[in-house]
């Protein structure tokens, strides 16, 4: 008896919201159009084997959600997308429509109503870094396809979003607490093409080599020279310039390992290794080391490194309970790279300059 009547409760609360909220969700009520949604967080990505797209947040509306809802009362909702490439139109980019049911399979977690798009590259074997040279830009609206009541089928339209594009920033897809630092990072030109279309995600010992040899350039005011070093794995330029500058080094075999996941200890020797060039004198004081919980971890090889970006608050560490940890062989984000080299570059000012 009781499910009864909670179910009965429970239909007659949504029959409510239909008739009351702002949409033309029965017949004979006074048609309006939908609400437009609301997109943010433009992320560019890479596939496992790494083809670069683009990841959007899309908010719809709690009407819009309620008459989708209703769909089999009422009629349907579609959503549209639009994208242009730099200053080609609307269209010449990631166009399409269908139902809104579609778009939902893959919602936002802690988000109701939030749902990731996902968005191919028309242009093929492009980069990642080639896509943030270029200017992508999206937008979305609902349609709402219903019955007038008699046997034919009416449509209206939302007003579109807001757009998005990936060069309205100067990064996308960073944490909120990384935000700050980040835009500092931009303004001392610190953040590469390579990096800036997703900050939260992983960074490679490639990505990183470009980024240090950028702060050795921005630090020491001229360009970085190649040499004429190759590796097996890789002739980018950039890396090629880290290791003219002997601030970067191979993992044997004549090979970079460029798209390799760098750890923590790996880039405070490359850090240490380009303020080194930049600063002959540099180096931690002995006397002022508070000892790592972990640093038979560490290594001797790399205590130099560790305690230098430690003691000039470069990277730091990580305090469990009692234990101050470092977690050398821990992965970093492109986000945190970007803000070491940025204080890296305050550290050069206020004692190279």
């Amino acid at each position: 008896m009781k499910q009864r009547l909670f179910i009965f409760i429970g239909a007659f609360v949504l029959l409510i919201c239909l008739f009351t909220m702002k949409t033309p969700a029965l017949a004979g009520s006074e048609p309006s159009a939908p609400e437009p949604p609301y997109i943010s967080n433009l992320r560019l990505l890479k596939t496992d084997s790494g083809v670069p797209y683009f990841c959007l947040e899309v908010h719809i509306p709690q009407s819009v959600m309620w008459l989708n809802m209703a769909q089999d009362v009422s009629g349907w909702v579609e959503l549209e997308t639009e994208g242009m490439v730099d200053s080609m139109g609307w269209g010449s980019s990631a166009g399409g429509s269908g139902r809104l049911d579609v778009f939902t399979n893959n919602p936002v977690p802690c988000e109701p109503g939030s749902f990731y798009l996902y968005f191919e590259i028309p242009e093929k074997d492009m980069t990642e870094a080639d896509v943030s040279e270029r200017c992508y830009r999206y937008r979305l609206r609902f349609k709402y396809v219903y019955s007038d009541g008699q046997g034919a089928l009416q449509t209206l339209t939302s007003e579109w979003s807001n757009q998005l594009c990936n060069q309205s920033e100067s990064y996308l897809g960073a944490s909120a607490w990384a935000v700050p630092e980040l835009d500092m990072a931009a303004e001392y030109g610190l953040i590469t093409n390579a990096v800036r279309g997703n900050m939260a995600g992983d960074i490679t010992r490639g990505e990183f080599a470009e980024i240090a040899v950028r702060l050795y350039e921005q630090c020491g005011g001229k360009a970085a020279g190649a040499g004429d070093r190759a590796f097996a794995d890789t002739s980018d330029p950039q890396v090629l310039k880290a290791y003219n500058l002997g601030i970067v080094e191979g993992v044997g075999e004549n090979r970079y390992a460029p798209d390799k996941i760098i750890n923590r200890v790996q880039m405070a020797k490359i850090i240490y290794n380009t303020l080194k060039k930049l600063l002959p004198d540099i180096g931690p004081t002995e006397g002022d080391l508070l000892p790592f919980a972990d640093e038979d971890v560490i290594g001797q090889w790399a205590r130099d490194y560790v305690y230098f970006c430690s003691e000039a608050s470069l990277i730091n560490g990580y305090q469990e309970g009692d234990l101050r940890l470092f977690k050398p062989l821990d992965t970093a984000s492109r986000q945190s790279a970007v803000i070491v080299c940025k204080r890296a570059y305050e550290y050069y000012m206020e004692y190279g300059s």
